[in-house]
């Protein structure tokens, strides 16, 4: 989205610089806005892993279990289930993530029987095409992990690379079950791959899950976020004294 918005400013920009110069500096304080709540986060998660609190494990999304969640997983399952290919569920992935999110929080509550039903019916019979769908994975890895099939989530990311929103839930997973080598051959490679402030914070579980001292660890990372809180927004960003490029 940030990238759609600069190829707009730039469009703009063209015969109209002040108002791009204007939607510009208001991008950035956006971005701005948005990397310093996401740091914000991070920093209360790791505080309270640190202090006991707080479990590495995903919490229960209690949404699924509302009349407004049941109806809308209704809807999505039924949009899901009646794409007339596999290549338009790759182009609706983000509804498909809904369905296994929800089969995962059935799960952890206890309802194995339905997470699995429902599982199944997001499969339509194409297991092994709907888990190579990228933004499925998020969703159906937590899946996966809350019906007890950690090998098959370990296997389809030892197949192809995951994002870090995929993969950071069965690091932990691993690390719990005292699968560190595992682990940390998947996350090293990971951690290079990460290639924005939203990658790292989501890998923060998975690299506390991996730790010989989890405190320390977390001590340290709040460290470099007290680093990170310390950066302020570039002049360039503030400041249009230099003539805007054509």
């Amino acid at each position: 989205m940030y990238e759609a918005r600069l190829e707009l400013i730039a469009l703009r920009g063209a015969h109209d610089r002040s108002r791009a110069r204007t939607e510009l500096l208001t991008l950035a304080a956006s971005i701005a806005a948005d990397h310093a709540a996401v740091l914000q986060n991070a920093r209360q998660f790791i505080t309270d892993v640190e202090a006991g609190t707080r479990s590495l494990e995903p919490e229960i999304d209690e949404q699924w279990f509302t009349p407004d969640g049941e109806r809308a997983l209704a809807r999505t399952l039924k949009e899901w289930c009646a794409a007339p290919d596999m290549a338009t569920r790759f182009r609706i992935g983000r509804r498909g993530v809904r369905i296994f999110h929800a089969a995962a929080a059935f799960a952890r509550r206890g309802d194995v029987a339905r997470a699995e039903a429902l599982m199944e019916r997001a499969f339509v019979g194409e297991e092994a095409l709907v888990s190579l769908i990228e933004a499925v994975q998020p969703g159906l890895v937590p899946a996966y992990l809350a019906t007890d099939r950690i090998e098959v989530a370990l296997a389809l990311a030892r197949f192809a690379p995951m994002r870090s929103d995929a993969l950071a839930p069965l690091l932990v997973e691993l690390a719990e079950f005292g699968h560190l080598a595992e682990a940390l051959e998947l996350l090293a490679p990971a951690l290079e791959r990460a290639t924005s402030v939203g990658d790292l914070v989501t890998l923060a579980p998975a690299v506390l899950a991996v730790a010989a001292d989890r405190s320390a660890a977390a001590a340290a990372m709040l460290d470099e976020l007290d680093r990170a809180d310390a950066v302020r927004v570039h002049p360039a960003f503030t400041s249009f004294d230099e003539p805007f490029p054509a």
